[in-house]
């Protein structure tokens, strides 16, 4: 009996492993290049730094891809993007991200 149990909940535990690592992202991004062109995709990953005494956290290059269910895209560095618009599509929340030099010192927008 013990053993069935423990056995039973070892099956569940990798069900549940692998219909999580399954999961497609769910962050939809719309990016503004300097140059005005649009690209739309889900965003895969990021890269982040932090600057000043605050530890302020500045996006440097994030991923974006084609499809949901990709886990490989077009690397974008945050120098050559000046308007990000970030959506969950499972609640909705919607969030929109300026380029900020004035978070790094000594530097200027190259737009």
């Amino acid at each position: 009996m013990r053993k069935s149990l423990l056995l039973s909940l070892l099956i569940v535990l990798l069900c549940a492993l692998t219909a999580s690592a399954k999961k497609a992202s769910t962050i939809k991004c719309e990016l503004i290049l300097n140059d005005g062109k649009k690209v739309e995709g889900w965003l895969v990953k990021d890269k982040s730094e932090t600057y000043g005494p605050y530890m302020v956290k500045n996006v440097t290059d994030f991923v974006v891809a084609t499809s949901p269910q990709s886990k490989e895209g077009t690397s974008y560095n945050a120098d050559d993007v000046k308007e990000i618009k970030l959506t969950n599509e499972v609640s909705g929340e919607s969030l929109e991200y300026k380029s900020l030099y004035a978070v790094k010192s000594f530097t200027m927008p190259r737009a």
